[in-house]
C-alpha cells in the first residue's frame, strides 16, 4: 500500500474530479431560469436540461460522494505523523530516528566486514581441503 502522503494526493485528485463533474453536470444539466424576475428566459437549443426528479437525484448523489471523499481526506490528514505533536517532539523523535540510523549503519558495516572475514577464511579451509586431496592423490 502507498504511503499516507500518496494516499492523500490521490483522494484529493479524486475529490477534485469528483467536484469538477459535478459542476459539468450543473452546467449542462440544470433549468434555465430567469435571473429577475421580468427577465424573459433565454432558449438554448443545444442545451438540454435533465429531468428536475433526475436533477435533484444526481445533485445527491454527487454531494454523498463529495461528502464521503471529504471525510477521507481528513481521516488520512489525521493519521499524518506530527498531526498534534509539537515541533520540539517532532525534533526529539527526528533526532532518536537519526541516532538509530547511524545505529543500524554502524551494524550493517561491521556485519559487512564479518562477513569478508569469514569469506576470507572459508576460501582458505577450502583451499587447505582441495589441498589436502590433492596431496592425498
Amino acid at each position: 500500500m502507498a504511503d499516507r502522503l500518496s494516499q492523500l494526493q490521490l483522494c484529493i485528485d479524486q475529490l477534485l474530479d469528483i467536484l469538477f463533474a459535478g459542476l459539468s453536470y450543473v452546467d449542462s444539466h440544470h433549468e434555465v431560469v430567469p435571473l429577475e424576475a421580468g427577465d424573459p428566459i433565454m432558449e438554448d437549443p443545444d442545451h438540454k436540461a435533465a429531468d428536475p426528479e433526475e436533477f435533484t437525484e444526481s445533485i445527491q448523489e454527487l454531494s454523498r460522494d463529495i461528502i464521503i471523499k471529504v471525510r477521507q481526506v481528513l481521516t488520512i490528514v489525521d493519521t499524518l505523523p506530527g498531526v498534534g505533536v509539537s515541533e520540539a517532539e517532532q525534533m526529539q523523535k527526528l533526532h532518536e530516528l537519526k541516532l538509530q540510523l547511524k545505529s543500524a549503519q554502524e551494524n550493517k558495516l561491521l556485519a559487512i566486514e564479518e562477513k569478508e572475514q569469514l569469506s576470507v577464511r572459508l576460501n582458505n579451509l577450502i583451499l587447505q581441503v582441495a589441498d589436502g586431496l590433492v596431496n592425498a592423490q
